[in-house]
């Protein structure tokens, strides 16, 4: 199995399972959390069975940095909204009030858990994106020069060196210096 694919079906398998279980409270986020984080995970899906595919990588890319957008806004708006819900619903001798502060504490968490990952999951695919084309290459951030996985590609002057053209530390052979010409005699 490619290692690359591996990790993006991990990628992939991990954001659906955490925004599955952050979308369980009734009491939280609204139904436009699951529709963005399903059409964001359709591109990895997409990139995980066209495995020369760049397009898929670089738009679930997009489409993550796009989520962590709306998990800020969401969170900030939805959460107090839940709290209220909550706090409202809380009357003596009802066990389901406690099964629902414990349903949205779940997935609460979950969903900040989602969060904190995308950021470690765009590293993950800027790589993926990287190994799958050579138009990513030379990718830096500005001020930041080479910085390990994202690196200035191949002209960053690393340890490879090529075989086919001189190296710049060994001076080139005289075209008149004939190698099999003997110098003088031997002492």
């Amino acid at each position: 199995m490619n290692p690359p694919n591996l990790i993006l079906k991990v990628i992939v398998f991990t954001h659906f399972i955490l925004s599955m279980w952050a979308s369980q409270s009734r009491a939280f986020l609204p139904n436009s959390y699951v529709y963005l984080n399903a059409f964001v995970l359709v591109f990895g899906i997409i990139g995980i069975f066209n495995h020369e595919s760049s397009d898929a990588i670089l738009l679930f890319i997009v489409g993550l940095l796009m989520s962590i957008v709306q998990d800020i806004i969401f969170l900030g708006i939805y959460e107090p909204r839940g709290q209220k819900i909550i706090k409202n619903s809380e009357l003596p001798n009802q066990p389901e009030v406690h099964d629902l502060v414990g349903e949205f504490r779940f997935s609460l968490g979950m969903c900040i858990l989602n969060l904190i990952i995308k950021p470690v999951t765009i590293f993950l695919l800027l790589r993926i994106l990287r190994s799958r084309t050579t138009d990513y290459d030379r990718f830096n951030i500005p001020g930041v020069p080479n910085i390990p996985g994202f690196g200035a590609g191949a002209t960053s002057g690393g340890t490879y060196e090529n075989i086919d053209q001189p190296s710049p530390y060994r001076d080139p052979i005289a075209p008149n210096h004939d190698i099999n010409e003997k110098s003088g005699p031997l002492p």
